[in-house]
């Protein structure tokens, strides 16, 4: 007997699918597929192939467009603490700066998101990372590098020492993984960095981080 989708209540066509296997692996790959909104504090699911459509429509994002950006994109933004995860959950964020990357030829255009949450609330940690619309085989060819910059001179009198910019290299993170679940994940830690409370305070310069991404 053919099987159906899980998603088809969201759109998905797939009514005759042959085995289990192929069922799995559709599900997997379905742009009707389920997700959580990647805005911090919003926790509602939403189709995948929807998820552009809902932030723009309930979110404001920083929309960043880079020219000629297939081998060579080159990003600067500037980000801003927004506020709490919730009425119960006191963890700050930031705000997302939502980057699209046009393709060329037959190549469709990819889509980029900026994460900053804090792991615990207070001085707690912080993540930094970046989604990509796409699943997880997807996002495995896209590799990015971030720099924090300050604009405070390299001696800080304020600070009384010398403040560097911060670089990391990372891979993109699918928007398959929810906020929650990968903050918890082992696994993915090396694709994200964290760092501490008073080490992201040297790079706030009136209340906004200044940061450069490369080679996505």
């Amino acid at each position: 007997m053919p099987l159906e989708c899980a998603f088809t209540d969201y759109g998905c066509p797939a009514t005759q699918i042959q085995d289990a296997g192929q069922l799995k692996n559709h599900e997997k790959r379905c742009p009707y597929r389920l997700i959580r909104c990647i805005h911090p504090p919003c926790h509602l699911l939403v189709p995948v192939s929807r998820l552009i459509e809902h932030c723009n429509s309930s979110h404001k994002f920083a929309l960043v467009k880079p020219h000629n950006a297939i081998h060579a994109l080159h990003v600067n933004s500037q980000i801003s603490m927004l506020g709490k995860m919730g009425k119960v959950d006191s963890r700050s964020y930031w705000n997302v700066t939502h980057i699209v990357m046009d393709g060329k030829f037959s190549l469709e255009r990819k889509h980029f998101f900026t994460e900053m949450v804090q792991a615990a609330a207070g001085d707690g940690d912080w993540s930094f990372w970046v989604y990509m619309l796409g699943s997880e085989e997807e996002v495995r060819e896209y590799d990015y590098k971030l720099t924090f910059n300050s604009e405070l001179p390299p001696l800080s009198e304020e600070l009384n020492e010398y403040i560097p910019s911060l670089e990391f290299n990372g891979s993109c993170i699918s928007v398959d993984q929810d906020i929650e679940s990968l903050l918890r994940s082992t696994n993915s830690s090396s694709n994200y960095l964290t760092l501490s409370h008073n080490m992201l305070r040297k790079f706030i310069v009136n209340g906004t981080l200044s940061l450069s991404l490369i080679h996505i």
